[in-house]
């Protein structure tokens, strides 16, 4: 018997991400100031409405925040994160092209994406994005004394698709105290969440319907592209699905 795949994915409906306007520094990973660390300096660029990827000899950068690159102020920031001045050319590139989708282009797009998810709910009181590119509703499911388990959805897988790009969606869960402070110790996390995954179908479409309408329609803007996610279906396939699909899900 076939075995079937369910899939629940929001395509993108926008511009392709053929000829983006990327500036590339010529720098290295190493020369980054001592204050910053990869973390730290990915949260205070995004934070800045820039994306970033260092390959090769180069920082790869460029606007999240709808920005033309021309208006970065690119001097004030290669001082901040390098302390010196660095040589900067203008490159157009095809970001799901073969030789760039791994080390520059998804990694810029999951910044361009973890923007956008901030930008939406940061209007609202009933949700919270990590920076996983998970977008929680702060509504236990259930609680006990001090903690409890909230819903999510985790938007972080990000494949390409016949030269285009598509988000894998997955519903997730998260072990908050009262204050929605991440909960760390991971005997409570395994048994607090373990509590609240057993669902029938229904109810697992109906939770992630519930943030997702929240969410759509998600406007994601890369350097001089934007990408738009109006909807998100479920498919259903039986046997041989997508090779690209099947690739990124083994």
């Amino acid at each position: 018997m076939k075995q079937k795949l369910t899939l629940n994915i929001m395509v993108n409906e926008g511009d392709s991400l053929v000829n983006v306007k990327i500036l590339a520094l010529r720098a290295k990973r190493q020369e980054i100031r001592r204050k910053w660390n990869a973390k730290s300096l990915r949260n205070y660029l995004v934070n800045q409405g820039i994306a970033h990827a260092f390959h090769g000899n180069f920082m790869w950068i460029c606007p999240v925040d709808g920005r033309a690159v021309e208006n970065l102020d690119v001097n004030n920031l290669m001082q901040e994160v390098f302390g010196a001045s660095k040589s900067v050319v203008i490159r157009y590139l095809d970001l799901t092209s073969d030789e760039v989708w791994n080390p520059i282009g998804i990694i810029l797009l999951r910044d361009a994406l973890r923007y956008a998810l901030i930008s939406k709910v940061k209007s609202s009181s009933s949700l919270l994005v990590t920076p996983r590119c998970e977008v929680y509703e702060k509504n236990f499911i259930q609680a006990w004394r001090t903690i409890g388990v909230i819903a999510g959805v985790d938007l972080s897988r990000i494949v390409r698709i016949n030269g285009n790009i598509c988000v894998c969606i997955k519903l997730t869960y998260e072990c908050y105290d009262g204050l929605f402070r991440r909960v760390d110790d991971p005997s409570i996390r395994v048994r607090a969440i373990s509590r609240v995954t057993k669902i029938t179908s229904d109810e697992y479409l109906a939770r992630m319907s519930s943030i997702m309408q929240k969410i759509l329609p998600l406007n994601v803007f890369i350097s001089n592209k934007r990408i738009l996610f109006n909807k998100w279906n479920r498919i259903i396939e039986k046997g041989v699905v997508r090779e690209t699909l099947l690739r990124w899900l083994k």
